[in-house]
């Protein structure tokens, strides 16, 4: 929610972007490369808060994989992690 909250204070601080064409770039239906550099930067942060968070389609595939004892990841060295090794928080 705060993530939210500071977005609007710097729309609202700020004529450098229009969140509408940040919402068009985060749909797919502005190219990045249109983007202003403050709606880029906007855009960026966005985009990598929605990565973050895994879709209900993306779980249920990890939960398949783990239910089936295959690679779910990688470590930071790059080696797969496979569900016996994958600690959940």
């Amino acid at each position: 929610m705060a993530h939210w909250i500071e977005i609007g204070r710097a729309i609202e601080r700020s004529s450098a972007f229009d969140y509408s064409r940040i919402k068009q770039a985060l749909e797919g239906r502005l190219d990045t490369t249109e983007l202003k550099e403050g709606e880029e930067a906007a855009w960026l942060d966005e985009f990598t808060n929605k990565m973050a968070e895994p879709t209900a389609d993306e779980q249920e595939f990890f939960a398949q994989r783990r239910m089936l004892g295959r690679g779910v990841g990688l470590d930071a060295g790059g080696n797969l992690i496979y569900a016996k090794d994958d600690v959940a928080p």
